[in-house]
């Protein structure tokens, strides 16, 4: 996200305003509009899409405010986040970044979605990474070596990772089950084409795990997973209100 302001305030963001600058040949218009120039004054705050994004947050009186008398997009950005709380400029960040990446996804993959959602992106985001450092910073994890161990008869044991790949467009996972003498069960791997946090995809290989098992009506089954935050949130009783959340309540209902 720094790494994404700091490109943002320097105005070298690839809009295509900024590579016909550089000397790339393009056109010029906005990927949504295709009639306005596609500088990230346009991209950011003016195209109408964008502008029901920032009612969303209440924010547009502010910019408003600030359009006319800001002669560059880094003056209107330092001036917008003056003027907003620690909370606002954190929640500002996050919609931005959801507003870029929604451009990209129009202009490689025909995919546009609605203000709604771009703002509920935004805030999930940023839960999801509030959640994490809350549960980092409790302790200090002791490093030590970790070897398998045999789950007690009648148990099996299930060993799930995910992982992913392109960018985060794809999720990967893999499936292993033993029983009590270690021997080997059943395993399973798969992808799928999703957009995922990392927390969110180690929760649905968690997920498929547990529908594995119950495909292979097993009953008792002890799974394994290398992912703190998951195993405590599936443990608990509270579970997050987003994404992450739901693949973990789901995970308890089976």
């Amino acid at each position: 996200m720094r790494s994404f302001l700091w490109r943002e305030a320097h105005t070298c963001l690839p809009t295509r305003s900024g590579l016909i600058q550089k000397g790339v040949p393009c056109s010029d218009t906005c990927v949504h509009c295709d009639v306005l120039a596609e500088t990230q004054t346009h991209l950011f705050f003016v195209y109408p899409k964008v502008v029901v994004c920032w009612e969303l947050m209440q924010l547009d009186t502010i910019i408003h405010d600030f359009l006319p008398t800001s002669y560059d997009f880094s003056t209107l950005l330092f001036n917008l986040f003056n003027r907003l709380t620690t909370e606002q400029q954190s929640m500002a960040s996050m919609v931005l970044w959801s507003l870029w990446k929604n451009s990209n996804s129009k202009l490689w993959e025909n995919s546009d979605s609605a203000p709604t959602f771009i703002v509920q992106s935004a805030k999930d985001s940023l839960n999801e990474w509030r959640y994490m450092q809350h549960h980092k910073n409790q302790g200090q994890q002791v490093h030590h070596t970790v070897q398998w161990t045999k789950p007690p008869p009648p148990f099996f044991k299930c060993n799930v990772d995910c992982a992913l790949f392109n960018n985060n467009s794809t999720a990967g996972y893999g499936i292993c089950i033993r029983n009590s003498t270690s021997q080997f069960i059943a395993d399973m791997s798969n992808f799928s084409h999703y957009s995922l946090m990392p927390v969110e995809a180690k929760a649905w290989g968690l997920l498929e795990a547990i529908k594995f098992g119950v495909a292979k009506d097993m009953s008792s089954v002890i799974f394994e997973s290398d992912c703190k935050v998951i195993v405590d949130i599936v443990n608990s009783s509270h579970f997050p209100q987003n994404e992450l959340g739901d693949i973990l309540s789901d995970c308890k209902d089976l």
